[in-house]
């Protein structure tokens, strides 16, 4: 999704590059409705997609100077449905210091766009309907001998978007993705400054699992041509499907601050905080060399929780046991190291009075081939007993979903040692063993 949220903010880099271009036509014609067509040929020519101004250009003078514009639209280019439109916006007005215009600068006292709607298209042989206007602002800029130009700078101070929808048709993965009643507001845009931005949003995800919600967005913005950082983002989502309990659970993600570096191709997540149902994780992230073998370390840890009633959430009923407090407590902590032909795992994991570790180590995604080494404290059956008084009907083969197909391809290799076993009252220690898959399952050798 990364890819996803760049090509988005080139979007509206895009949208406010057009809207300063207008401005400029504004303050140095004479009458800029004039000059529509020709500003339409100029976009047209060097993005290769057909733009329409439908409504006049005004310039007010009360209660502010500002800019204000009807529709414009920028349409799909010859290899997409060309009736459609690619880039809309149904109302614009920018807010402008005339000042400033003295001292070479172009100060934006704040760009209001309401009602734009985006809809990115990627084909079954992967063409997109974005690509020319990705290349055409990754063009390197001409230098102009203006003084005017080479000196002038200019900041927002205010960017409020409102009424906004995004769709994307992904026909390539079969994905749909849809966001709508976007609304978004930030402080002044300048930078290598702390940026406050606030959003909020619908959105609905239709592919195997579709899902749908509500999100909310708080969060401080730093940004360099090289670097991008986000300053204790909070996320508050609410996730709508028939498969969640009640229909809907609540999703909350926190992080103290997340880097990304383009020149060190680099993405770092410090103190991720994830909440949903009655989990919580926490931990860190870092993915490095993005744009070659993406590699990613990571140090996860979920607190401990109820397993009964995290199943219970699902509708699972859990056969009465000899002992109430099993299955009620475990904990998980993950140290990871992979990339994508390799995968090393060191795993911990407190499941009542249960103490495991293990390393684990994949290869070959496609065929796993996983080795392991896995050490049990201890292990007690008889705290997993079924209650004498539980009746249940036996279970059937036909109730049990085993994917046996992949467990047949899992080339599996690994130790397991077992320090204390009780089962029925007997006691048994320091058991090793070996599982080692075969072509019709595994085989058990001791060591």
């Amino acid at each position: 999704m990364t890819k996803f949220y760049n090509i988005l903010a080139k979007l509206l880099h895009f949208i406010i590059l057009l809207l300063l271009i207008i401005v400029l036509a504004t303050i140095y014609l004479v009458n800029p409705n004039d000059y529509k067509i020709q500003i339409a040929n100029i976009v047209e020519n060097a993005t290769g997609h057909h733009f329409v101004i439908n409504g006049d250009i005004n310039l007010n003078f009360y209660p502010k100077i500002s800019l204000s514009l009807g529709k414009i639209s920028l349409h799909n280019t010859v290899n997409f449905d060309q009736n459609q439109t690619f880039i809309s916006v149904n109302h614009s007005q920018v807010f402008i210091n005339p000042i400033a215009l003295f001292y070479n600068i172009i100060e934006i006292e704040a760009i209001l766009l309401d009602g734009i709607e985006i809809n990115l298209i990627r084909k079954q042989n992967g063409q997109t309907n974005w690509n020319n206007l990705i290349n055409f602002l990754k063009k390197p800029k001409t230098r102009s001998n203006n003084n005017f130009s080479q000196n002038t700078q200019f900041f927002i101070k205010q960017l409020n978007l409102k009424n906004t929808q995004i769709n994307w048709q992904d026909q390539l993965h079969h994905q749909n993705y849809k966001f709508s009643e976007i609304n978004l507001k930030t402080s002044a845009i300048l930078f290598e400054q702390p940026i406050k931005l606030l959003l909020t949003a619908n959105f609905a995800v239709q592919n195997s699992l579709s899902i749908q919600g509500k999100l909310d967005l708080n969060t401080r913005i730093i940004w360099s041509p090289s670097q991008f950082i986000l300053e204790n983002p909070t996320i508050i989502a609410i996730l709508q499907n028939k498969l969640l309990p009640q229909g809907q659970q609540r999703l909350f993600l926190n992080a103290k601050i997340i880097k990304l570096n383009r020149q060190q191709q680099m993405v770092k997540i410090n103190k991720l905080v994830a909440k949903f149902m009655n989990l919580n994780l926490q931990g860190n992230l870092q993915f490095t060399s993005l744009f070659k073998q993406a590699t990613m370390e990571s140090s996860l840890k979920l607190a401990k929780f109820n397993l009964r009633k995290l199943l219970q959430l699902f509708g699972q009923k859990f056969p009465k046991t000899m002992n109430s407090k099993a299955l009620t407590s475990l904990s998980i902590t993950t140290q990871l190291h992979g990339n994508s032909s390799q995968l090393q795992l060191q795993l911990t994991a407190n499941l009542d009075n249960n103490h495991l570790q293990a390393d684990i180590n994949i290869e070959n995604f496609k065929i796993p081939a996983i080795t392991f080494n896995a050490t049990i404290n201890k292990l007690d059956l008889d705290y997993y007993k079924l209650s004498s008084k539980t009746t249940h009907k036996p279970l059937m083969a036909k109730d049990i979903i085993v994917p046996l197909k992949i467990l047949r391809q899992l080339n599996l290799n690994g130790k397991i040692h077992i320090a204390q076993l009780k089962s029925s009252n007997f006691l048994l220690n320091n058991i090793s063993f070996d599982l080692v898959s075969e072509k019709n399952g595994f085989k058990f050798l001791k060591q």
